[in-house]
């Protein structure tokens, strides 16, 4: 009986479907003013009707552009989606009255603004999916492969020296007193 038990358990143990999340960068180094797509994207996942996460990050080196949102979920739900800018980054939340069938999706797509010079990371966090009617949660995990760490590089602006702008200057007199 024992070995019946420890085979069952294997057998539910590996049919087990855990959905992917991750979250992509178009560029993982932008300068200051540039723009960056991020993509949260999710596959293997079974059918759900009940989404969120938060993805931290640091929002004083990045604005995000709400306008700019393209997610399949969006476009699915007949509920309740939610995609807010909250003071530790963002958070999606979805809920649907029938089960989105859909393994493969993306979650939310958006533009992001770089505000200032620094790195920081993204973490998908609070993850939940469920199925309420029927299977209820299902186990979601975050994909390694996702880029950790973001850099944000200053546009370099060359300053010009004092004498220079000296020299500019009295070029500027001089033309103008010739044309006297």
């Amino acid at each position: 009986m024992k070995k019946f038990i420890a085979t069952l358990t294997l057998l539910i143990g590996f049919s087990a479907n855990a959905g992917l999340i991750s979250a992509n960068l178009s560029n993982t180094s932008v300068a200051v003013g540039e723009t960056t797509e991020l993509s949260i994207l999710g596959s293997g996942f079974e059918d759900f009707d009940t989404f969120y996460f938060e993805l931290e990050f640091d929002t004083s080196l990045f604005s995000v552009d709400l306008s700019s949102l393209v997610s399949d979920l969006q476009d699915a739900s007949d509920f309740d989606f939610a995609f807010t800018q909250e003071s530790f980054g963002l958070a999606l939340s979805f809920t649907n009255l029938s089960l989105f069938e859909v393994a493969d999706f993306n979650a939310a797509t958006v533009t992001l603004t770089a505000l200032a010079e620094g790195v920081t990371s993204f973490n998908l966090v609070n993850i939940l999916v469920d199925d309420f009617f029927g299977a209820g949660p299902i186990t979601a995990d975050v994909d390694p492969q996702s880029p950790s760490t973001v850099e944000v590089a200053a546009a370099a602006v060359p300053t010009p020296a004092t004498l220079s702008l000296f020299a500019i200057a009295i070029f500027g007199l001089v033309g103008l007193r010739r044309k006297a």
